[in-house]
C-alpha cells in the first residue's frame, strides 16, 4: 500500500460502507464514553498548538477536542477515505494516507500527532513512525497512539471474530519496541478502562453493520451465524469494560 492506511481494498471499501452510520455506533457517538475518551486523550496531549489526527475518519472526535478543550489549537485531519471525511466539519483536512502526507510536508511543525484506533491498519508501522518523527513532529512534540489490547478483551464476540481480532490487533509491546527502534527516546504506556452497558440486540445490529473492520472479514451468512451464537450465549444486557491503551512517544 501507499502508506499502510488502509492497506487493502477490502478495508477501504469497508469504511465507504459504514461511513453513513459511523457516528451512531456507541463507540463513536457523542455520550459518556466519548467524553471519557476526550478527557483521557486531552490529559496526554499537554496543550498543543498544532495537532494532526491521522486516520481520523470524519473528524468528529478531533472537532470535539478542538471545540471543548483546545479552542486555540490548529487542527488538521488526515484521512484516506473520501466517504468518511465527506461531511467533516474540520476545515484543514487532507484526503490521503499517512506516508503520502508526511512526504508532502516541508518541515516538521506539528507538536502533537494523534493516531486513534488506526494502528492496526498500518502494514508498515515502523516506516510510518520514522516518517512521523522525521517529517511531521517537532523536536519536543508528542505522538499519541490510542489503541485496544490484543489479548484479554471483554467484547462479546463470536469465536471467529475473536480470532480475527487477535490476528490483526498489534501488541503494545511490539509498538513500543518499534517506536524505540526508529528513535523515540521516551515511550510511556498506560491503560484506561470504562464500564460499558449495551443492549444485546443493539450490539448484534452493530455487528451486522460491520461497525469495526474486524467484521469486514465475514460474509452476511457468517455474521448471521455469529449473531446467533451471541444471542444464545450472552444475557440481554451486555456489560464489559472498554479498554483503551495510550502510548505516548516523544523524540527527546
Amino acid at each position: 500500500s501507499a502508506g499502510g492506511l488502509y492497506q487493502s481494498g477490502m478495508i477501504s471499501g469497508h469504511y465507504s460502507g459504514v461511513a453513513r452510520n459511523y457516528g451512531k455506533f456507541v463507540f463513536y457517538a457523542d455520550g459518556v464514553l466519548r467524553q471519557w475518551q476526550l478527557g483521557k486523550i486531552y490529559e496526554a496531549l499537554s496543550s498543543p498548538k498544532r495537532i494532526a489526527d491521522v486516520g481520523g475518519g470524519n473528524g468528529s472526535f478531533l472537532r470535539r477536542l478542538e471545540k471543548e478543550l483546545l479552542p486555540t489549537c490548529h487542527v488538521t485531519l488526515i484521512e484516506p477515505s473520501g466517504a468518511m471525511m465527506k461531511d467533516s466539519e474540520i476545515i484543514d483536512r487532507v484526503e490521503t494516507d499517512a506516508e503520502s502526507w508526511c512526504k508532502s510536508l516541508d518541515s516538521p511543525n506539528y507538536d502533537c500527532i494523534l493516531l486513534k484506533e488506526v494502528i492496526h491498519h498500518f502494514d508498515n508501522r515502523k516506516d510510518i513512525f520514522h516518517l512521523l518523527k522525521e517529517r511531521a513532529l517537532t523536536a519536543n512534540g508528542r505522538l499519541l497512539i490510542v489503541t485496544r489490547p490484543k489479548y484479554k478483551i471483554e467484547y462479546p464476540f463470536f469465536p471467529e471474530a475473536s480470532k480475527v481480532w487477535q490476528e490483526e490487533q498489534p501488541d503494545e509491546t511490539d509498538i513500543l519496541n518499534e517506536l524505540k527502534t526508529v528513535g523515540f527516546q521516551s515511550v510511556q504506556i498506560s491503560t484506561a478502562c470504562f464500564p460499558l452497558e449495551i443492549d444485546k440486540v443493539q450490539w448484534c445490529n452493530m455487528i451486522k453493520q460491520r461497525f469495526w473492520s474486524t467484521f469486514s472479514h465475514f460474509s452476511d451468512q457468517e455474521l448471521n451465524n455469529g449473531v446467533d451464537y451471541i444471542m444464545k450465549k450472552y444475557p440481554p444486557i451486555l456489560r464489559f469494560y472498554e479498554k483503551m491503551i495510550l502510548i505516548l512517544a516523544q523524540p527527546q
